[in-house]
């Protein structure tokens, strides 16, 4: 038998060029994002689906207070904030002051922590809903402006993260002070958060294991219209070295550059306005405070420029400056680096008083 190698006719072959088979990156680009697309439709369906069916997620000190200001019979002064308003207004010292100046009122600590412009918003519009017809001045804080990712993915941010809600985000985002490539950076964190809290299996599990809604706020503290009382106060042996770390950040805000004072001044006027005319709009009547804090200082003033160019009517406490304001940046009124104790708080809602009553005796706020 002969061994000799087999001649395969090659014909078939005639004509091909040869060469590295080549893989197909085209293809499984576009199957992925396919498939990337389809998941995520098909998980923001189910979340939407899943948003619907539940009830109102307990959302903390938010909850809390809208919970609170229900059962109130009538309000006339509402103040709306963070967490430094929710510490730094005591209302029944408030009300005390402005009936002994002749100007009785009954008002409301509305302050809650982290509270941002879109939320003071939602805030505003359940109040007046609550009270359609009832003339109710509003006292409106700086708001917060915290989008980072972690920020984006509890109950309450999943609450408001929706997209009739999305270019609100996007405006505030756009008008803060930070340089343009700053805010791209915020602006592509934030989105990364409420793209993935809208496919996220949250509100599913939600949905799945519900759980018991709680009817009344949980873990009951005592209470006074909104405010507080049992607030802690700074150790007396950490007092001094406290106050001198409070000096320092103040003469660092004053080294700010000119140009840094008007970029804050500008961006969160802007904001400011928005939730102004969004009150104007609802049938409140808005003024300004800017409650002692190191944090609010360097943007206070500029702020505060901004809002007398743009719209004189409106009335601006400004209560941010430690040299006018001395005492309030002193640790014997406050509890931590920005928020007032009980003796902080009652001092401040008694000067506030005798800010605002001789305004409303002229007929203004």
């Amino acid at each position: 038998m002969s061994l000799e190698p087999l001649a395969i006719p090659m014909t078939h072959l005639a004509g091909q060029a040869h060469g590295p088979i080549r893989f197909p990156w085209r293809g499984v680009i576009r199957h992925g994002v396919l498939f990337g697309l389809a998941f995520w439709l098909t998980a923001a369906a189910i979340n939407q689906l899943a948003r619907h069916a539940l009830l109102v997620p307990e959302m903390g000190l938010y909850s809390r207070k809208l919970w609170l200001i229900k059962q109130e019979p009538a309000v006339d002064i509402v103040f709306l904030g963070t967490s430094r308003f929710n510490s730094a207004i005591h209302p029944e010292q408030f009300d005390a002051r402005m009936a002994e100046l002749g100007c009785p009122v009954r008002s409301f600590n509305m302050g809650i922590d982290d509270l941002n412009p879109v939320e003071a918003r939602v805030v505003l519009r359940q109040i007046r809903q609550q009270w359609p017809d009832r003339p109710i001045r509003v006292v409106l804080g700086q708001m917060v402006s915290r989008y980072k990712w972690y920020r984006r993915v509890w109950d309450r941010v999943r609450y408001f993260n929706t997209w009739s809600h999305l270019p609100e985000f996007v405006e505030d985002i756009w008008l803060l002070p930070n340089f343009m490539s700053d805010r791209l950076m915020i602006l592509l964190e934030f989105f990364g958060g409420f793209l993935y809290e809208q496919a996220s299996p949250g509100y599913l599990a939600k949905f799945l294991f519900p759980g018991s809604a709680p009817t009344t706020p949980s873990n009951p503290v005592r209470e006074i219209r909104g405010y507080f009382p049992d607030m802690p106060e700074i150790d007396l042996k950490e007092r001094i070295d406290f106050e001198e770390r409070i000096r320092q950040s103040v003469a660092e805000i004053d080294r700010w550059p000119e140009e840094k004072r008007l970029r804050n001044g500008v961006a969160h006027g802007a904001r400011m306005r928005l939730l102004i005319e969004e009150a104007r709009a609802l049938g409140f009547s808005p003024g300004v405070l800017l409650t002692p804090s190191v944090l609010i200082y360097g943007m206070a003033a500029p702020t505060q420029s901004v809002l007398a160019r743009d719209m004189p009517e409106i009335p601006v406490w400004n209560h941010a400056d430690p040299k006018r304001h001395t005492e309030f940046f002193q640790a014997e009124h406050l509890q931590d680096w920005s928020h007032l104790n009980r003796k902080g708080a009652t001092r401040l809602a008694r000067i506030l008083a005798e800010d605002i009553c001789p305004v409303t005796r002229q007929g203004g706020f």
